[in-house]
């Protein structure tokens, strides 16, 4: 089998190769992409600033947010595994800037995914994603608690908070806290606040402070708008990529597995359409997570054919491979949330 994958592996390499061969330009597919939902970004940002709140410009805010977070998905995810551009330091600001636009440390969120996420999948207490909290369980191996028979319920509620949380808790935890063993990576702590307080400012003096002082927009309108901007960037983020390890069909571990990266990587993630061109160029791949976390160095818009390539090596050599529809996928993971808030026997 581990010859099988090299040969697969190699084969996948040199076939991405030859085509980022012909493509001699910075201004790939991707860049242009991230070009375009920047515009788009800043075109609905100025209808904001200088029109009058109604419910059409709070409709706005929310278009803002969803269209953040698809320039996080297919910019800043592909810069985190620096495959965005040749240059580290262009990488660098293409993971800042789309997440800094949601008062998110795109470093930290970068580092966590690298570091924790990737080797770690559903690796509970290891990878981030898969930390123990009060209000959901999402690890059979979690602490059940007597709230959580309700998550099913109440879960889209604190799906909602996501981002903001993520902005203005987890960033702050886990640099406080420092235990993380992701945060070792970190060489100046000093560095890192400083570059967390600026993204803070920023998003603050940007979404809050513009619309307040040039736009003459009360604050409370303002507010009220950034909460629907937040509220929709977390929603549309939650019940896309969750998908992608929150299911049924995938396994979750108390320690690393002894298992090869191959196995462990099928087991504990999932695809939904992960073979259609539409949604890995809306969802910048993410839909294809298998193809990232097996080829993370590799840019998205290959992560569709890849899909193909692995369900069909899966099936010659009788590997389990997790796929579905969209709709599957969202009905898998409210059955996950059922199963995982029963009182364990």
């Amino acid at each position: 089998m581990k010859r099988a994958w090299r040969e697969f592996r190699s084969m996948i390499n040199e076939e991405v190769n030859r085509h980022e061969r012909r493509t001699t330009s910075i201004v790939t597919p991707e860049v242009t992409k991230g070009i375009l939902l920047l515009t788009l970004i800043t075109t609905l940002f100025l209808i904001i600033l200088y029109t009058s709140p109604s419910l059409p410009w709070f409709f706005l805010w929310g278009a803002v947010g969803v269209t953040t977070f698809l320039l996080i998905v297919n910019t800043a995810h592909d810069a985190s595994h620096k495959s965005l551009f040749r240059s580290a330091q262009a990488n660098h600001l293409a993971l800042l800037l789309p997440f800094a636009l949601l008062g998110i440390d795109g470093f930290l969120w970068g580092l966590r995914h690298r570091e924790a996420h990737h080797p770690h999948t559903n690796v509970s207490g290891e990878d981030t994603d898969s930390i123990p909290n009060p209000f959901l369980r999402l690890s059979p191996h979690h602490q059940w608690r007597p709230q959580f028979k309700y998550q099913h319920y109440y879960a889209p509620l604190l799906y909602a908070l996501a981002l903001p949380h993520t902005a203005f808790f987890q960033d702050f935890e886990h640099l406080i806290l420092r235990p993380l063993p992701y945060l070792k990576k970190i060489d100046s702590p000093s560095r890192a606040w400083t570059r967390l307080l600026m993204v803070k400012f920023f998003y603050l003096a940007f979404f809050i402070g513009l619309p307040i002082l040039f736009g003459n927009h009360s604050l409370s309108a303002v507010f009220l708008g950034v909460a629907i901007q937040q509220i929709a960037a977390s929603l549309v983020f939650v019940f896309t990529i969750c998908l992608n390890h929150y299911v049924c069909e995938t396994t979750f571990f108390t320690a690393h597995p002894d298992r090869t990266h191959l196995e462990h990587q099928l087991i504990a993630s999932a695809d939904w359409n992960p073979t259609s061109k539409l949604y890995c160029w809306i969802m910048g791949g993410a839909n294809a997570h298998t193809a990232h976390h097996l080829f993370p160095g590799i840019p998205h818009r290959h992560y569709w054919w890849i899909s193909a390539e692995i369900k069909q090596f899966c099936k010659e050599h009788s590997l389990p491979y997790n796929s579905f529809s969209f709709l599957e996928g969202l009905s898998s993971h409210f059955r996950f949330l059922k199963q995982l808030g029963r009182r364990p026997s």
